[in-house]
């Protein structure tokens, strides 16, 4: 009877062992999991960006060199778009109140119809949207530079629709996604620029950006 007892027992601290290391190996895993989550590794690599030298909005000269050391997120527009484009903005504008005054995060919107979307239409553009122009560039120059950048680098399509579309606000058809860039110049996401959660991603995911002063290779 005592040696059934004692058997018993060590069964039970025996048991009482596994639970325990069960538990502190589960507790480690989720540890690891969510570093490994919130670190820059979690997020995919989809290319770098290449040189590009264009003109912001307030007519000086503006590239990538320009946003070297930044997080920044990147979308297609033109000022006489009257469809997504505004709403594209609009959203912009969301996420520059949401990193207001962060000096580590740029908003860049290139302008696929830049023969018409001159320094002088895009500033007046980004008024609309109360764009600090510190933070927040519109792009403009060689439309074939920024449509080989929109195609090759960012992975988006933008393309003319045939002239004899009578309605012109309608004359170019481009992504309505956001594009996130690291510190290196790589792009790490892309998200859908027309609907609300995916912004709630991007925020995370720009905020796990910055926090990495540098980011892995």
């Amino acid at each position: 009877m005592a040696i059934k007892i004692k058997n018993n027992f060590n069964k039970l601290w025996f048991l009482i062992l596994l639970l325990a290391l069960f538990g502190i190996a589960n507790a480690a895993s989720h540890f690891f999991i969510q570093s490994f989550l919130s670190s820059g590794e979690s997020l995919p690599f989809y290319g770098q960006v290449p040189p590009f030298n264009l003109k912001d909005q307030m007519g000086g000269n503006f590239g990538n060199a320009d946003l070297a050391g930044k997080v920044w997120i990147a979308d297609l527009i033109f000022t006489r778009c009257a469809g997504p484009c505004p709403l594209m903005s609009f959203r912009m504008a969301k996420l520059q109140k949401s990193f207001a005054e962060n000096s580590d995060i740029k908003f860049v919107s290139f302008s696929v119809d830049p023969e018409r979307d001159t320094p002088k239409v895009l500033l007046e553009y980004a008024e609309r949207f109360n764009a600090d122009k510190n933070q927040w560039h519109f792009l403009t120059g060689d439309r074939a530079v920024i449509h080989q950048l929109a195609r090759g680098s960012f992975h988006m399509g933008v393309a003319a629709i045939p002239a004899q579309d009578k309605e012109a606000a309608l004359s170019l058809s481009h992504s309505t996604k956001f594009v996130l860039v690291d510190r290196a110049g790589r792009i790490r996401g892309f998200y859908d620029g027309e609907g609300e959660s995916p912004l709630d991603n991007l925020i995370r995911d720009a905020k796990i950006l910055m926090k990495m002063k540098t980011n892995p290779k």
